[in-house]
């Protein structure tokens, strides 16, 4: 071994030439060979504290004179956990002995370990770097101040490294939500013209079947058709909730209870091949949030879980409050795990690992875009063979304020029975399925196939007790033709059919009285509701 004056030179002259001209990964492997040679030791390492704070993972290791691959391990019981943010430790000899709980020690036929922590620019540890011989250290001298130079410039490119994987995870990040925003609104459009297929089919049936009420066969292929029509209209929003950046419905929600609700179903639908865990934190804080699409988020989760463990497993609900009054709830199972590869992808829309007419490539992706509209997030942990553990984090509840009424406040106006009722919509289909609805509960309609049109209307045509107002219109939306509608008939009742809730729908909602919603593509039922709250 060199004296320490000349192994200073040598440490200095690789900082200086090492530290700025290599690559994260050259430094630390260049790091890790230099020390093992230089200090006659076995085996080098450079250790990055992993966020559990639990367990380590190396970015360069020697051993036995090669650069070898990085392993994890468990910090508990190893020589590793008395330096990792607590200071330099030295075992000149009989490390084995100290810590009996270290196999890897055994497997080394380590003698000696000196470690030293790294901190980063805040002073929180980082990692660390240690050395293990298969003999005593005979200068400890020399090799503590060996390691304290390169300590620096060491934490320094940990600290680095851990930024650039950071800006990387960001840029992902933007990308995915980016292709979600692109892909979203392809979709809405999608949503719309198929809801506008929806609302039509949907009116025509009704019509037929209260006409044909006396003829069990017929009005019983109308109840298929109505029904098959809903069941497209669940489709249809689930294709868009991936999309969402907001909530719709929203109201203070006990997780847990949405949680045992998801559980008591799926224990009734896994055959008992799935053995089902709850650990409930109680009681949790409320959220703000919408139970249907959490518990549809939920279930597209628990399908993977049971689709990754064919030969049966454990499915694990957990719940835990959070500092501020966030909430956290865990999706965890069995199951065969995923690939970096499949899952660095897992979040992205329509991509799938299952077989063809097995899965859409949605189920993920909207348990993604539910979170974004909770404001929360979404963490994906997997590895093969080792299950897959989903993290759905809900910030404290935030009690929005008080919503303006939809109703007036002053005395109502009761309408007539058999109503005047100008219908404004720019597909043709829509005119005539919901006018053929309207008339056959006795009511007038005007039909109008812009909002233009429907101002002109209103202003030369016959009076009326209601509009109906499509949003998604070319030329003027229906909340532009609801702002022009104001200015000359300020009390008359509006109803707004959309099949997606905006911004500018909930503007409208709370910004005007007597102004009511009706979601594309909505029944007889739904239609008969709407215009009794609008026309009393």
């Amino acid at each position: 071994m060199t004296n320490l004056d000349d192994l200073i030179k040598e440490t200095l002259v690789f900082i200086a030439q090492k530290g700025w001209t290599q690559s994260h990964e050259g430094f630390f492997s260049a790091l890790v060979l230099f020390l093992g040679e230089k200090l006659g030791v076995e085996y080098a390492l450079v250790d990055e504290l992993l966020p559990d704070q639990k367990r380590a993972r190396t970015v360069g290791l020697y051993a036995s004179g090669e650069i070898v691959p990085d392993v994890e391990y468990d910090l508990h019981g190893t020589p590793c956990e008395n330096v990792m943010g607590k200071g330099l430790c030295c075992y000149p000899k009989g490390i084995q002995r100290l810590f009996p709980e270290d196999l890897m020690l055994q497997h080394m036929a380590a003698e000696s370990y000196l470690g030293i922590p790294l901190w980063d620019s805040r002073g929180n540890p980082i990692g660390l770097i240690a050395v293990m011989g298969k003999k005593p250290i005979v200068d400890r001298e020399l090799a503590e101040s060996i390691l304290q130079m390169v300590a620096v410039r060491c934490a320094h490119e940990l600290e680095r490294k851990r930024a650039e994987e950071e800006r990387r995870r960001i840029q992902v990040e933007l990308l995915r939500y980016q292709k979600l925003e692109s892909i979203g609104s392809l979709a809405s459009g999608v949503a719309h013209d198929m809801n506008n297929v929806l609302a039509a089919i949907m009116g025509v049936a009704t019509v037929l079947r209260n006409r044909f009420e006396g003829d069990p066969s017929v009005a019983a292929n109308l109840d298929l058709l109505l029904n098959t029509a809903v069941r497209g209209r669940t489709l249809v929003k689930g294709l868009t909730d991936f999309a969402r950046d907001r909530l719709e419905d929203a109201a203070p929600l006990d997780l847990n209870q949405v949680l045992r609700q998801e559980a008591e179903l799926i224990s009734h639908t896994t055959f008992q091949k799935v053995e089902l865990e709850l650990d409930l934190e109680e009681p949790l804080p409320m959220v703000m949030g919408e139970a249907v699409s959490l518990a549809n988020a939920l279930m597209n989760l628990c399908v993977n879980a049971v689709d990754a463990m064919p030969e049966g497993g454990r499915l694990r609900f957990q719940s835990r409050a959070l500092s501020g009054g966030a909430v956290e709830v865990v999706v965890e199972d069995t199951g065969e795990g995923m690939t970096p590869e499949v899952l660095a992808k897992a979040l992205d829309p329509y991509f799938t690992t299952k077989p063809i007419g097995k899965g859409t490539g949605l189920g993920l992706s909207i348990v993604y875009g539910v979170m974004k509209a909770h404001g929360g997030s979404c963490k994906i942990e997997s590895e093969p063979g080792r299950g897959t553990r989903v993290a759905l984090h809900f910030p404290a509840l935030v009690v929005p304020s008080p919503r303006l009424d939809a109703s007036p406040e002053g005395p109502q106006v009761s309408g007539p029975r058999a109503l005047g009722i100008l219908l404004v919509d720019d597909e043709e289909m829509i005119r005539e399925s919901a006018s053929a609805l309207f008339r056959h509960v006795g009511h007038r309609v005007e039909v109008a196939a812009s909002g233009r049109e429907g101002l002109d209307r209103l202003r030369e045509g016959p009076a009326v007790d209601l509009v109906v107002l499509d949003q998604n219109m070319p030329g003027m939306t229906g909340v532009e033709t609801l702002q022009e509608i104001r200015s000359s008939h300020p009390d008359l009742p509006v109803i707004l059919s959309s099949g997606r809730v905006d911004r500018a729908v909930e503007g409208a909602l709370s910004s005007y009285s007597r102004v009511w919603l009706l979601q594309k593509p909505f029944d007889f039922a739904e239609l008969r509701a709407a215009i009794h709250k609008a026309c009393p």
